[in-house]
């Protein structure tokens, strides 16, 4: 069983193509914000949301936000948000997972279209929460750390350098 493992180790995929596989694969993550102080009495406090997001051709996470949602009204006071992602199926602490440190910005008005068919094609009508495929489209930008962990017997924990390569 131990040289099974060893094998399995030594032919998966380096942490920025693990990375990026899971990217593509998960439908939702955590976004974790801080509480604007309009909104609750735990202003400034860290509050984490389940949403749905696709990527682009870069891998950048982008989401469809509703403008009365908790987190939305957090990033337009404090853009700066984590997002965790797990495998999907996920079976707990052996199973990968990671974390991107980043920014959110709204996507420009006329790459919202583009943004639009990138996150319909990820996730069909029927499975979207309801009205996410008309609001406003946001990203993950200006991506700082990515943190990774691939599961027991695997990578235990990296921290991606951006400029590695994930193709």
């Amino acid at each position: 069983a131990r040289r099974q493992r060893q094998m399995c180790i030594r032919d998966s995929p380096t942490p920025p193509v693990s990375c990026r596989n899971l990217m593509e694969q998960a439908l939702f993550g955590d976004m974790c914000t801080t509480m604007a102080p309009m909104d609750h009495r735990r202003a400034g406090w860290p509050v984490a949301s389940l949403v749905d997001f696709a990527t682009d051709s870069e891998g950048t996470p982008i989401f469809s936000l509703s403008p009365m949602a908790m987190h939305t009204r957090n990033i337009k006071v404090d853009p700066r948000c984590s997002l965790v992602v797990e495998m999907p199926g996920w079976r707990g602490l052996a199973s990968a997972r990671l974390t991107l440190f980043g920014t959110v910005r709204k996507v420009p008005d006329d790459k919202q279209d583009l943004a639009r068919r990138l996150f319909k094609s990820k996730h069909s009508e029927e499975n979207m929460s309801y009205g996410t495929s008309e609001f406003p489209l946001y990203a993950l930008t200006d991506i700082k750390d990515v943190y990774y962990v691939g599961g027991y017997g695997q990578v235990k924990l990296s921290l991606i350098h951006i400029s590695e390569p994930t193709r």
